[in-house]
């Protein structure tokens, strides 16, 4: 699997060196000569679909990069025809959006697993003015809305609940896909385990919410749990990696939890511990507003989903998570 390490305004891999010589190659009759003299300059962009940039807009030595060009010319490195050199990651957002140093830093792991430092609040109610989901529903431009959040942590270093990244995400897959996040499911995940049937609802006009917009029947939630039971098979079909699942449920952060023992993160579920006789048994959680949730417990070959209506109300007593812990996990050690 990759790093994750996708800058989300940097270029992908810059060509920022480029140096070319015509050297003895097999079958040439004239010989060669080149001159030792060189500068740095930036490379040309020849429209072919390699991005071009300044080596010092990559915290790049041209200096070091000259004299290696020299040591080159002058045959001390003998022999060498082409040097390539491509730094930095990958597009998404143009640079109109608001960009500052740190936020540079944001990767999509960071999203992945709410730690993009970004200052969000979801702590309050959905009703709450004060919630940042909601201001972000109800701005006119939600992706320059969550871009321009200031920073209040270094990116990967604090697990914060955020919707936006959530959306931040999905508006990646529609750059890198050229379809918007339901489109994409539709094909990629819908159709493979034959969900036929969900309402996504929009956050704009043609543009998902994907922080909170998909509903989705518990059967084919099932489903979705039973994807990542199986390692990322469907009927024997791999829609998602084994790689991918394993990360998505491992933990990637902790999170700050007082009634949870072991609470962290993976990428978009929650993971922890809960009670189980004289012990403790390792979960995973997705969980919606409403009290939707998916468990997943591996070492009992555990899939449960449970869906509820209490909206907005998070200090439920006798929520489902009191429902799987209480009663489903004892009642499948008693069987």
């Amino acid at each position: 699997m990759p790093d994750f390490l996708l800058n989300l305004s940097m270029k992908q891999f810059c060509l920022f060196v480029l140096v070319l010589f015509i050297s003895n190659l097999a079958g040439c009759k004239e010989k060669h000569t080149r001159s030792g003299t060189y500068t740095y300059t930036v490379p040309p962009d020849l429209s072919d679909g390699i991005p071009v940039a300044s080596a010092q807009d990559h915290q790049t030595d041209t200096l070091q990069l000259g004299r290696l060009t020299k040591l080159i010319l002058s045959d001390t490195i003998p022999n060498i025809h082409s040097v390539l050199i491509l730094k930095d990651n990958f597009s998404y957002f143009p640079q109109e959006y608001p960009f500052s140093h740190e936020k540079k830093k944001i990767t999509i792991r960071h999203l992945l697993t709410m730690t993009s430092g970004l200052k969000w609040n979801e702590e309050v109610s959905y009703r709450d003015p004060r919630n940042t989901e909601l201001r972000m529903d109800i701005s006119s431009d939600p992706i320059n809305f969550i871009l321009s959040r200031p920073m209040v942590a270094r990116p990967g270093e604090i697990w914060n609940y955020n919707g936006g990244n959530t959306e931040l995400l999905a508006e990646i897959i529609k750059i890198a896909s050229g379809r918007p996040i339901d489109q994409f499911a539709e094909k990629e995940l819908f159709a493979p385990l034959g969900i036929t049937r969900y309402e996504w609802m929009p956050l704009t006009k043609n543009r998902p919410a994907a922080a909170s917009g998909l509903r989705l029947r518990s059967r084919d939630l099932l489903k979705i749990g039973m994807l990542y039971m199986n390692s990322g098979l469907w009927n024997g079909q791999p829609v998602l990696t084994p790689e991918w699942v394993d990360l998505s449920l491992s933990s990637a952060v902790k999170r700050p939890a007082a009634q949870e023992k072991n609470a962290g993160y993976g990428f978009q579920f929650r993971t922890g511990t809960v009670p189980l006789n004289e012990g403790t048994v390792d979960i995973q959680e997705a969980i919606g507003n409403g009290d939707q949730r998916i468990f997943i417990c591996k070492s009992l070959h555990l899939l449960v989903v449970i869906t509820a209506g209490n909206y907005n109300n998070w200090k439920i007593k006798n929520d489902s998570k009191a429902l799987f812990v209480n009663y489903i996990l004892p009642a499948v050690m008693a069987g």
